[in-house]
């Protein structure tokens, strides 16, 4: 039961930062290409660039921001025509993360500890 519970939340865990990471992955080396103008790039380059020093400050402070996500946003509006389909896979994906993979991730790491635990115990009980 303890593998199981590892493998999923090692799954979900995974899906979760696909979630969050992956579509702004896409639309960062989709903006770079479909961008036309070199202040287009250069506008993009700079977001994703402030983007990944606030995620290094967060990451040491031991903080979420949730700004992150909407200055690489407001850069890929400068790039992209379409926008409305970024602003909805953006939604969606992290709507997606926040209710159900990244809590589903949570409670199967938490039955994995407690099961890896059970077996600790198990195992000292028949030494």
């Amino acid at each position: 039961m303890t593998a199981k519970y590892k493998k999923l939340a090692i799954i979900l865990g995974v899906a979760s930062i696909l979630l969050t990471v992956g579509p702004m992955a896409v639309y960062i080396v989709y903006g770079f290409f479909s961008a036309q103008l070199v202040v287009q790039k250069v506008t993009l380059a700079a977001s994703v660039l402030v983007v990944g020093l606030l995620t290094i400050v967060s990451l040491v402070n031991k903080r979420a921001l949730r700004s992150r996500v909407w200055i690489v946003a407001f850069a890929l509006y400068a790039v992209l025509d379409h926008y409305l389909a970024l602003i909805i896979v953006f939604g969606v994906c992290q709507i997606v993360d926040e209710l159900a993979v990244a809590p589903l991730a949570r409670w199967y790491r938490e039955k994995w500890h407690i099961n890896h635990e059970i077996d600790k115990r198990e195992a000292a009980k028949t030494e």
